[in-house]
């Protein structure tokens, strides 16, 4: 699991964790927001050139809940 609490100024591919080279080898990769628009992934492909397959948005307001989440990225992976 990677987690970006901090993205402006976005950080470098060469900061530690170098989170592009983790990414890159990730079997599996699923961008997770709470947002309707996917703005995190939009940014990390303007940033660096990586862009999700998979994605999970939630944007009615409320936070994840882990089963529900956890069903979702269950899915994902069945459905590779």
């Amino acid at each position: 699991m990677l987690h970006f609490s901090e993205i402006y100024p976005f950080p470098s591919p060469d900061s530690h964790p170098h989170y592009l080279d983790l990414l890159n080898n990730a079997k599996t990769a699923i961008c997770i927001e709470n947002n309707a628009t996917g703005q995190f992934a939009r940014l990390m492909r303007a940033e660096t050139g990586y862009e999700f397959k998979h994605r999970i948005n939630k944007y009615d307001g409320r936070p994840f809940m882990l089963k529900g989440l956890a069903g979702e990225i269950d899915a994902q992976i069945r459905g590779l």
